[in-house]
């Protein structure tokens, strides 16, 4: 990966994958709270940070921090409802807000019965009102096959923003629009966690951290940091990785 301060972390299966992640995730958060009080996270869709959560609310994590202190945000959504199976909020309301019990007050979804231009700016009005002045603690982004994160896909204007920090997107292939935030936003985070599974995002993988690769870079590895970037993979993803090492 094009990033210099990438660190990669390989599981065995998906149940070591939702372990380490889980107690990363755990362990920036206890940082963050010792350090100011609170601490500032955006959320992901997807199969693989649904498995966080779960892991996240299991008796082995749900008494690992103090919930009563984490505020929840979303890096993006998809412009349904948000009692829709496709929301992002709707996951992780069911896999971790409601088996912790986390207070409504601490969670800030993104509000796509606005539409996706008044969804953008509400919610970049939103980022402004309650992220302190250093931002987010961490960020939790998937990988797209297509090396897009969060809905910062390949060929949109998303991609080159550098104001705002919340733009509406319109997704060709998927003929609909989402709501996302943007690289500058990526650029003030603490730390930044990418997870991704499965054998169908192993050429994606093996093409961002090659070396010698000389395409021209996926959003994905447009991504800059304060801090650290930490890439988490299952075995699979990282099958054509290995293999080449």
């Amino acid at each position: 990966m094009n990033v210099s301060n990438a660190i990669i972390h390989i599981a065995h299966d998906s149940a070591e994958l939702g372990n380490i992640a889980a107690a990363y995730w755990c362990r920036q958060a206890r940082n963050a709270i010792e350090d100011h009080g609170a601490f500032y996270v955006t959320l992901s869709g997807g199969s693989t940070p649904r498995l966080l959560f779960e892991r996240l609310a299991s008796p082995a994590y749900r008494n690992a921090i103090d919930w009563t202190k984490v505020f929840v945000l979303f890096g993006d959504e998809r412009c349904v409802p948000a009692d829709h199976e496709d929301s992002n909020y709707r996951m992780a309301r069911e896999a971790l807000f409601q088996p912790l019990g986390i207070a409504d007050s601490h969670v800030f979804r993104i509000e796509t019965e606005r539409g996706p231009e008044g969804a953008a700016l509400a919610y970049g009005e939103t980022l402004k009102r309650v992220l302190p002045d250093n931002g987010l603690d961490l960020v939790m982004l998937g990988l797209g096959p297509d090396g897009h994160i969060a809905s910062l896909f390949p060929g949109t204007p998303a991609l080159s923003e550098e104001l705002a920090a919340v733009v509406p997107v319109f997704v060709q292939k998927f003929s609909s629009w989402r709501i996302s935030i943007t690289f500058p936003v990526l650029a003030q985070a603490r730390r930044i966690m990418l997870l991704t599974a499965g054998e169908g995002k192993a050429g994606i993988v093996s093409e961002i951290l090659d070396k010698e690769s000389s395409h021209e870079p996926y959003p994905v590895e447009m991504i800059r940091a304060r801090d650290q970037i930490d890439f988490f993979m299952d075995r699979h993803a990282a099958a054509r990785l290995e293999a080449g090492n």
